[in-house]
């Protein structure tokens, strides 16, 4: 017995009912073989992508066309945009660092903004300066690590260049 979709012959439903009344086996062609795989591919890349994400995302970047600002009182500082993207929707604390060692000596983070929260699915942009005395400096370029934490969890760790004149 055919089926009728609007008074016409529904050919797709003729061809299956036709294969189910010969009771054929089913035949695995290559096309469903190869258009299987492409769909277990496209799921497995779907399903890493969502599980490797970081829930927080952290950039740092000095600030465009600025080296270095002297400050009265012999300090030396240098300007960073601190960009952070909050991917769950949880409010978290950050906190910036400088890792400890003997090229942070004299130096320091100052926040321009002292507000420390990340809004739960936002974006937060802050400018932040790196500020050091003159005294110790003893070379133009000197690398620092910044330290990130997110709820009191080190998050990532940044190697940037402090830029200053030595004056000696």
């Amino acid at each position: 017995m055919p089926f009728y979709y609007d008074d016409k012959k529904c050919l797709f439903c003729i061809k299956i009912i036709s294969i189910i009344d010969k009771k054929k086996k089913f035949k695995l062609s290559p096309r469903i073989l190869s258009y299987s795989i492409a769909m277990l591919i496209l799921l497995a890349s779907s399903i890493a992508i969502v599980s490797t994400r970081q829930s927080v995302e952290v950039n740092i970047l000095r600030v465009s066309g600025t080296t270095y600002i002297e400050n009265s009182g012999g300090m030396v500082s240098n300007m960073f945009n601190l960009s952070l993207v909050n991917k769950t929707f949880e409010d978290k604390k950050f906190i910036l660092k400088l890792k400890p060692s003997s090229k942070t000596k004299g130096a320091s983070i100052l926040m321009i903004q002292n507000d420390s929260l990340l809004q739960g699915n936002s974006e937060l942009k802050k400018v932040f300066m790196i500020q050091k005395n003159q005294d110790v400096i003893d070379q133009n370029e000197l690398p620092l690590d910044i330290e990130v934490f997110i709820d009191d969890t080190l998050l990532r760790v940044f190697q940037i260049n402090f830029i200053a004149p030595v004056r000696r």
